[in-house]
């Protein structure tokens, strides 16, 4: 079982049952508000109970088990989030075997079961968890077992590219709500404690999407972004935590400077004191006022129903910018620089979107090309925009 909250605690720290000696179930508290860190916590205590039991001697440990110590191992890492997700499936596949007992055979049912709900490539990743997950115990705490995966990989399509064109990310940004600039009244609503109306219902979500078209940035980038890393005197971000685990500077554009302005504004009206761009300007459960919105996805899906935009995720707002870039002709190396890619490899995904460029670029082979036929309306030799000629 989960860590849990008890209704008549007023700490509301996290508990979690634990068996005592008669062999029943009783609640211990974690000390601790912080989820993540009940979790590692009861996690702890299931290993220490165990090596009790066994003297250390793992002969067949649980696939719990496994899981939970590579969780643990992996808390503080970017991408946990995704991590934890990965994870729930092989859970509920194998969560009530032995790790010995996930072999070969175990994996190719799962892998015949998990194709028929999911993409070849979500059932990758998950292997992939499992492999890693094997691999860690082996490596860092001296399992003697066989990882299951070695030498399974199912064949991707590839990457996905899915974008908006103009008009429906501007259809997309006017119904995911106003600008969330407060009237006095707005705020007089809020300290009466009274109902927000429809179109504050997700304050932030408009700001979330124009600022993520306008920058390129990852979701995670993005939500978990800190006033201290905002820059608007150079007109920059820098985001600490990204995916590949560098740092990396993001310029901003006019749009992206204003919704920063507007975020700022809100922050100066509801909560002054609060660290994070995106934050909640309601109490929600399990978050007050100020605290870090950590997710957008189903204010996200209900905005793109809203604008009738079929087969969209976040992510492709990303794509979108990305695509948008490319298609205005900036060399791919640019764009590879601005989204944080760590190969070019990762944005030729995006290079059939600039035919007419490549068509341009042909006529040097028969020496008919000029350098300012090809990039007179594109992007200069030096990263600069050029004329815009017709």
């Amino acid at each position: 079982m989960s860590v849990f909250k008890r209704s008549d605690e007023r700490s509301r720290n996290y508990y979690f049952y634990v068996e005592n000696p008669s062999g029943k179930p009783t609640k211990r508290s974690t000390g601790t508000r912080d989820k993540r860190l009940a979790l590692s916590i009861q996690a702890r205590h299931l290993l220490a109970t165990r090596d009790r039991k066994t003297d250390g001697h793992r002969s067949d440990p649980s696939f719990k088990e496994l899981i939970v110590i590579y969780l643990d191992a992996k808390q503080k890492k970017p991408g946990f989030a995704r991590l934890q997700f990965a994870c729930k499936p092989l859970l509920k596949a194998f969560g009530e075997m032995t790790v010995s007992e996930v072999d070969g055979a175990a994996v190719d049912q799962y892998i015949a079961d998990r194709s028929q709900v999911v993409g070849d490539g979500t059932v990758n990743r998950e292997l992939g968890t499992l492999s890693a997950a094997v691999n860690y115990v082996r490596a860092r705490r001296g399992w003697k077992v066989d990882n299951p995966v070695t030498g399974y990989k199912l064949p991707e399509p590839p990457g996905r590219v899915r974008w908006l064109t103009r008009a429906e990310a501007a259809r997309l940004i006017e119904v995911a709500g106003c600008p969330t600039c407060f009237s006095l009244r707005s705020r007089e609503k809020l300290s009466l404690g009274q109902p927000l109306t429809p179109q504050y219902r997700s304050p932030y979500l408009r700001d979330f999407i124009e600022l993520a078209l306008q920058t390129g940035c990852r979701k995670q980038e993005l939500l978990g972004l800190e006033w201290r890393s905002v820059d608007l005197d150079n007109d920059l971000i820098l985001l600490e935590k990204t995916k590949n685990g560098s740092r990396r500077s993001v310029p901003l554009n006019g749009i992206a400077r204003s919704v920063l302005t507007r975020r700022m504004e809100i922050k100066a009206d509801v909560c002054p004191d609060t660290q994070w761009v995106f934050f909640h300007i309601k109490p929600t459960t399990g978050a007050k006022v100020g605290d870090r919105v950590k997710d957008v996805r189903t204010a996200f899906a209900t905005a793109c129903m809203k604008a009738d935009i079929t087969d969209f995720r976040i992510h492709d707002l990303r794509h979108t910018a990305a695509s948008w870039l490319v298609t205005a002709g900036v060399p791919l190396l640019e764009v590879s620089q601005l989204l944080g890619h760590k190969s070019i490899t990762q944005t030729q995904r995006y290079a059939h979107l600039a035919p007419e460029s490549i068509r341009k670029v042909v006529q040097f082979l028969e020496g008919t090309g000029t350098k300012s036929s090809t990039l007179s309306s594109t992007w200069t030799t030096k990263g600069q925009w050029g004329d815009q000629r017709q």
